[in-house]
């Protein structure tokens, strides 16, 4: 144990007897730190979202389903970070001010494709991220070069989209276009069915004119005989009322030889003629 405490003791003196040469050294490695973090340009980063209407108007309708919007979207998200529309970014900001030739330029593509995200975040939301570092441009140039290029991203976004709604519009339209023309065909099929029922139908319906006019001649008949019926049943109801509110039985007084008589049998046999003649 007093080894141990020997040899710590001795190596804390060799350290203080050495103590000038240690700092050098760290100031000399803190010197070069800061020197390469100075050197390091400055990040800046740009954020937008942007909020996509995937519910049509006559989507549903015309058999365009969420699942095909949806790959739509998937479509526009992959093609905004293509080798073409990179290049559009490039030609648009500053990026492009120094390129001369294609090798530069797929250079600069590719430097830009690793600088910028594309994320869907829900499923109609999206946000896309671009960053800029460029050595040789200030710390202001960096910020307004990363907006500019999210910017055009958003630019490029919308006229994706624009496509896209125009091709469903288009699509729309043939969908209405050939149901139109198959309700046509489907009416004047009607119409030959209809001119062939009357051609052979038109002498079994009395009355003269043409079909049509007879046909309704015999609704107004009908409608007349069905407000007959109905008045004869109500007619029906009321004798069979009558009838419920007869008795079964009418008592009349018993004629007893040697008594006199009381006439009121006549009485009922006449109220009970009354309501046989009615019936």
């Amino acid at each position: 144990m007093n080894g141990l405490f020997d040899e710590i003791r001795i190596a804390v003196h060799s350290v203080w007897q050495r103590r000038w040469i240690a700092l050098a050294t760290t100031w000399a490695i803190c010197l070069l730190g800061w020197l390469v973090v100075a050197l390091i340009p400055n990040t800046y980063e740009s954020k937008a979202r942007i909020l996509v209407q995937m519910q049509g108007v006559l989507a549903d309708k015309v058999g365009i389903s969420s699942g095909d919007r949806r790959r739509q979207i998937d479509e526009v998200e992959q093609t905004l970070t293509s080798a073409i529309n990179l290049e559009k970014v490039v030609r648009a900001t500053d990026l492009g001010t120094q390129i001369s030739s294609p090798r530069e330029m797929e250079s600069a593509v590719e430097s830009l494709r690793k600088n910028i995200k594309v994320v869907a975040s829900q499923d109609n939301l999206f946000e896309i991220t671009a960053s800029a570092n460029e050595s040789g441009y200030s710390d202001a140039a960096n910020a307004k070069l990363a907006q500019r290029v999210v910017q055009k991203m958003i630019d490029i976004f919308r006229e994706e989209n624009l496509a896209g709604g125009r091709g469903e519009m288009s699509e729309t339209l043939a969908f209405l276009d050939a149901q139109l023309e198959q309700r046509q065909r489907q009416l004047e099929e009607a119409e030959q069915r209809r001119l062939e029922f009357e051609t052979r139908n038109a002498g079994l319906l009395p009355g003269v004119g043409s079909v049509s006019s007879r046909v309704e001649g015999a609704r107004l008949e009908l409608r007349q005989v069905e407000a007959d019926l109905m008045s004869a049943q109500s007619s029906l109801a009321a004798i069979n009322g009558q009838l419920a509110g007869t008795p079964p039985t009418i008592s009349s007084p018993v004629y007893v030889p040697g008594t006199a008589g009381v006439g009121g049998g006549g009485g009922a046999r006449a109220a009970l003629s009354q309501a046989q003649s009615e019936l």
